[in-house]
C-alpha cells in the first residue's frame, strides 16, 4: 500500500512558515498540561504533520483526529506561539518552527499544507522531496509556473498531490452535482456564482490587517476566487475569461477594488461571478441554469431548491410555486437539524480529507488532482490578466 511505502506530511495555516523561524522542538508538556488518550491499536498508523496553524488548520485537524490510523505527529509554524496553542488545544505533542526539523524528527507520511498562497510550493516541494504525500489549501498556487513545479515534483517522487476544493464536498453541492449528472435540470445553459468575502469587525477584519493577502496578484479577492472558479469549472468544463470588471464603493479597505464581477463562456454554457467585500448580508450561493430545471445552492446554510415551476400565471399557480419552494427549503432544513443533533452532519473540509486519505490507502488519485488545482491557477491567472490590462487602459485614457 503506497502509504505504508511513502512518508507523509500534513501542512496547515494560514500563517507562513520560514526557515529562518526558531527551530526549537517543544513536547506537549512544555507547553501546557492536558491529559493524554490511550493509544490507537491500529496495526499501522499514517502520521501527519501540519504546517501552519491558523484558522483553517481547525478545520483539518478535527477530521483527523476521527481517523483510527492516523496520528498528528507534529505542527509546525513560523510564529512559535501560534503552533504552541494549537496543540495545546488538540493534544498535539510536538511544536516545530522549522518545516525541516519536523520532517526530519517526526519523519510524517502525510503533510497539509495550509500556509498562505505565497508559501505552498517551496513547503509542498520540501515536503516531498522528504517522500510526504501532501495535501494542498487553495489556491494550489500563485501562479502556473509554481503549480507545474508541484506536480512535476509529486511525479519525480511517487508521491501523491491532493488540493482542497472542500465547497465542491459541501453536501448541498453533491446533491446538486448528482442532479446534474442524472439530467434532471436539462441541459446547463448557464452558472452564476456570488461570494460574500467574509469580513469580521474592527482589527479582527485580515482583509484589512493580514498583509500577505494584498500581496496577493489578484489582492482580496485572491484568496476567495478559487472556491467559485473550481465550481464554474466543474459545471462548464473548459473556460474562456471573457471580461472581468472592478469598482472601489468606498468601503475602508487599503485596496483599489472591492468589488470584483467575471464573465466566462463555458463549454457548457455562459458563466458568472461576483466577490463582493461590502453587499450586506453575508451570502455565498451559486444558481445553476438548465433547460428543464434551476438549481439554487446556498452554500452557507448548506440547503438546496430547484426551481422546477414557472411563477407565471395565475395567482393559484404562484401559490403553489411559493409553497413547493418553501416545503424543500423546510425538509432541507430539517435534515440539516436532525444531522446535527445526530452528529452526522459533515462540512466539506471532512468530507473530503477523508476521500483523501481512503485513496492514500487504496492507491488510488485523490478526489482533487494536482491537475485538477493547475486548472483553477490558469483561469485565476488569466483573470489577473485581464483584470491588470483594464486597469492600465482606464490610467492610459485618463
Amino acid at each position: 500500500i503506497r502509504w505504508m511505502r511513502i512518508r507523509h506530511i500534513s501542512i496547515s495555516s494560514a500563517s507562513s512558515v520560514s526557515e529562518s523561524a526558531s527551530s526549537k522542538v517543544l513536547s506537549l508538556a512544555e507547553v501546557c498540561t492536558y491529559s493524554e488518550e490511550p493509544r490507537r491499536r491500529a496495526q499501522q498508523l499514517m502520521k501527519v504533520g501540519i504546517i501552519g496553524c491558523g484558522k483553517v488548520s481547525k478545520a483539518h485537524i478535527l477530521p483527523l483526529h476521527r481517523m483510527r490510523d492516523v496520528e498528528i505527529v507534529g505542527v509546525c509554524d513560523s510564529d512559535i506561539q501560534r503552533a504552541r496553542d494549537i496543540a495545546c488545544r488538540y493534544g498535539i505533542r510536538h511544536v516545530y518552527g522549522k518545516v525541516s526539523d519536523m520532517l526530519e524528527e517526526r519523519g510524517p507520511d502525510v503533510v497539509h499544507i495550509l500556509t498562505p498562497p505565497q508559501n505552498h510550493t517551496e513547503s509542498a516541494i520540501q515536503a516531498m522531496e522528504a517522500g510526504c504525500h501532501v495535501l494542498v489549501e487553495k489556491p494550489m498556487a500563485v501562479n502556473v509556473k509554481e503549480a507545474d513545479e508541484m506536480i512535476s515534483a509529486s511525479q519525480h517522487h511517487g508521491v501523491t498531490l491532493g488540493i482542497c476544493h472542500n465547497f465542491l464536498f459541501n453536501p448541498a453541492v453533491i446533491k446538486a452535482k448528482e442532479l446534474v449528472a442524472r439530467g434532471m435540470i436539462g441541459r446547463i445553459i448557464g452558472v452564476d456564482i456570488f461570494w460574500r468575502v467574509y469580513r469580521a469587525k474592527g482589527d479582527r477584519d485580515r482583509f484589512r490587517t493580514t498583509q500577505w493577502i494584498h500581496e496577493l496578484p489578484g489582492g482580496i479577492f485572491h484568496e476567495v476566487a478559487p472556491h467559485p472558479v473550481y465550481f464554474q469549472l466543474e459545471f462548464l468544463r473548459t473556460l474562456q475569461v471573457i471580461s472581468v470588471i472592478t469598482r472601489k464603493t468606498g468601503s475602508e479597505l487599503p485596496t483599489p477594488w472591492d468589488e470584483l464581477r467575471v464573465l466566462f463562456d463555458g463549454e457548457s454554457g455562459l458563466g458568472s461571478i461576483s466577490i463582493s467585500a461590502c453587499i450586506n448580508p453575508y451570502q455565498v450561493f451559486l444558481n445553476i441554469y438548465g433547460t428543464n430545471a434551476t438549481i439554487h445552492v446556498d452554500l452557507l446554510t448548506n440547503t438546496l431548491v430547484k426551481f422546477r415551476r414557472s411563477g407565471s400565471g395565475g395567482n393559484f399557480r404562484k401559490f403553489l410555486v411559493n409553497v413547493d419552494h418553501s416545503v424543500q427549503l423546510l425538509s432541507e432544513a430539517a435534515t440539516n437539524m436532525i444531522q446535527t443533533l445526530r452528529g452526522q452532519r459533515q462540512r466539506g473540509h471532512e468530507i473530503l480529507i477523508e476521500k483523501f486519505y481512503e485513496s492514500l490507502r487504496k492507491g488510488t488519485d485523490p478526489p482533487v488532482t494536482g491537475d485538477d488545482g493547475r486548472a483553477v491557477v490558469v483561469v485565476l491567472d488569466r483573470m489577473w490578466e485581464e483584470l491588470n490590462r483594464a486597469s492600465t487602459d482606464h490610467r492610459d485614457g485618463e
